[in-house]
């Protein structure tokens, strides 16, 4: 019988984890090997040259040592993934690729595309399980691009409250403004926003 091989999909916002079909594989608490994987996999197909990288997640080791310490953690990187995702790994003497095709699915990319419908607005907003990239506090690239996305999605919740407000389903409209409250307490348009939807609704 044919064999169906199984989707491979990358978790980074709320978590930084591996999947393919039923397993998940969750990459160790250490943040230089994040800190590797996820510019990786932020920018897909884009050649990275391998001296910079190792002298930006090393850069107070010797030059030696660092590009010694990116080939281990690129040798681990190959070892987390499932057989079908290694040959995407793209390693030469002067450039790292993530060659991953448009079947991999990356939770972020995902949710940075453009929405029109309500039905893709709820779909984005069920994407964001949390910030990006968990774990990773020292890389000033990814803690821009994690509260771009951490906007974009307080922006989205504030639409979808208005959203349902306008078509009189205040049920969903005070779903999606509990959230924005639980994530943002102090903003005033949140807050105000939770309490027309609560008062609405009759919680």
């Amino acid at each position: 019988m044919p064999t169906t091989t199984p989707s491979v999909r990358i978790v980074l916002l709320g978590d930084i984890r591996i999947e393919a079909g039923e397993e998940r594989t969750s990459l160790p608490q250490r943040e230089s090997l994040r800190r590797l994987v996820v510019r990786l996999v932020l920018q897909p197909c884009q050649p990275l040259p391998r001296k910079q990288l190792a002298f930006t997640l090393w850069p107070d080791a010797d030059p030696a040592d660092a590009l010694a310490n990116l080939r281990r953690h690129l040798h681990l990187f190959r070892s987390l993934l499932p057989s079908i995702a290694r040959e995407w790994l793209v390693v030469s003497t002067r450039y790292i690729v993530w060659n991953a095709p448009p079947e991999c699915q990356v939770d972020a990319h995902a949710f940075e595309r453009e929405w029109i419908t309500l039905h893709e607005m709820e779909a984005a907003a069920e994407l964001y399980r949390g910030d990006l990239a968990p774990g990773i506090d020292t890389d000033d690239d990814i803690l821009v691009r994690r509260e771009a996305l951490r906007q974009r999605y307080l922006l989205l919740l504030k639409s979808l409250v208005r959203a349902w407000m306008d078509r009189s389903d205040w049920s969903r409209a005070w779903r999606w403004a509990r959230l924005l409250v639980s994530h943002d307490p102090w903003d005033e348009e949140a807050v105000r926003l939770a309490m027309t939807a609560a008062a609405l609704t009759g919680s």
